[in-house]
């Protein structure tokens, strides 16, 4: 969110809730993948509400780096591959299909560099 570890928090609270409650409406279908995006999210927010308050507050400090590592890992390595994948998931165009695997392959490219940036420098 950018704005400040309330809304991180209050984003994550709303989010989580929505993508448990979709995901129970979607029950066995193949919309289950795309149903967990607001769970992610929310997930995501919470890492973004740690980071707010360890970044602003000494005392928090030392949840600054893991909590920092978390929402990348969301922004760099999930997101990038999950989308692609899920969009390929949901479409039934054969067509289509082939173009949204390519965006996979590059989503795991970008994911791969991303994640070796992420662990070595």
């Amino acid at each position: 969110m950018c704005f400040s570890a309330t809304a991180s928090f209050g984003a994550s609270a709303v989010l989580s809730a929505i993508g448990v409650l979709s995901y129970k409406k979607a029950g066995q279908s193949s919309y289950r993948f795309l149903a967990t995006i607001p769970f992610f999210f929310g997930v995501q927010q919470f890492a973004e509400g740690v980071v707010w308050i360890a970044a602003t507050n000494e005392h928090f400090s030392t949840l600054l780096s893991g909590s920092t590592y978390s929402f990348i890992f969301f922004a760099w390595i999930i997101w990038p591959l999950y989308l692609p994948f899920l969009l390929w998931k949901l479409e039934k165009n054969e067509r289509r299909k082939k173009t949204l695997l390519a965006l996979i392959i590059i989503g795991a490219m970008v994911s791969s560099i991303l994640t070796y940036i992420m662990l070595f420098h």
